[in-house]
């Protein structure tokens, strides 16, 4: 499901990363020069769930999704935190941010169709 490609090789990816950057600094209370972005492309065919799992492996200080394209009945996110669950519908052309450490799944794909989003992580620029 996770797809990681180079930047240079999908070009229209520029501006999706470059707003969510900026989003995150404004969120993040950071300068966005000293911020750096990890994504990859999620691929949700029919019938796939993602389970739940965070995003804390590292110095990472923000996660989030954009939504691509969001057949109907394709899965939501679902948040789990400090025993709350918080389900989203995605939309398309909608960013969700997060805090890394906040446990998330998405639920099955009940549609006929994939669904495809990006979904990456802001951490700090690590100095020379």
């Amino acid at each position: 499901e996770n797809i990681y490609v180079e930047r240079e090789s999908l070009p229209e990816i520029g501006e999706i990363l470059d707003f969510a950057t900026i989003q995150a600094a404004e969120i993040l209370g950071r300068p966005r020069p000293l911020l750096r972005i990890g994504w990859w492309l999620n691929v949700m065919l029919p019938g796939d769930v993602t389970h739940a799992h965070t995003h804390d492996d590292n110095d990472e200080l923000l996660s989030g999704v954009y939504y691509v394209e969001t057949p109907p009945h394709s899965g939501r996110l679902v948040l789990l935190d400090a025993g709350r669950r918080e389900e989203i519908e995605p939309r398309a052309g909608v960013f969700v941010f997060f805090a890394p450490d906040v446990p998330h799944e998405v639920t099955r794909n009940e549609s006929d169709r994939p669904r495809l989003s990006v979904g990456f992580n802001i951490g700090a620029r690590q100095e020379p």
